[in-house]
């Protein structure tokens, strides 16, 4: 469950290496999972293109080795900057550590809203590069959480309604 190999092992299939000699100027930008029995195995892992403005995925099953590739898609961003490229040298906080410590402010915090869905999603934002969870609960709340891949700190967390976000 080593991101880093995870990376590792997708870049080094021949999958990988045809669409990257089609798509050079392109960088990883994220690693998606869905944290439910369903997925265990699953990653979706991300690559930006700053010409066209477009993300390409590949979902990569850690445990069967198999691949699959996403067409391009529009980048959902409220601003015209481009995303910024998904350092994993800089990330000390394993993943398994990163869950604990969700799951530790979850339990502390928010214990009154059990949760149904959760996902997460490893990338590089304004804030530096986080461990960025996101709990749909049996409340009909949506709790989030930001936490630095590189030190361990929680840098944000925050408890919405599911109405909150009607119509957007």
């Amino acid at each position: 469950m080593d991101i880093k190999n995870i990376v590792s092992d997708l870049e080094k299939t021949k999958e990988f290496s045809e669409w990257k000699e089609n798509n050079n100027g392109t960088y990883l930008v994220h690693l998606f999972k869905m944290l439910d029995k369903a997925n265990v195995d699953e990653w979706q892992i991300g690559y930006y293109d700053k010409n066209n403005r477009k993300i390409t995925t590949f979902v990569y099953n850690e445990e069967t080795k198999a691949i699959s590739l996403n067409p391009e898609a529009e980048v959902f961003k409220e601003d015209e900057t481009h995303i910024e490229k998904l350092d994993l040298d800089k990330v000390s906080l394993n993943l398994l550590s990163a869950m604990h410590k969700a799951e530790k402010l979850k339990e502390d915090k928010y214990s009154t809203h059990p949760t149904d869905k959760a996902f997460l999603i490893l990338q590089k934002l304004n804030i530096g590069i986080v461990w960025n969870f996101t709990f749909i609960t049996k409340t009909f709340h949506v709790l989030n959480m930001k936490i630095n891949a590189e030190n361990g700190h929680i840098l944000e967390d925050k408890l919405s309604s599911i109405m909150e976000f009607k119509g957007q």
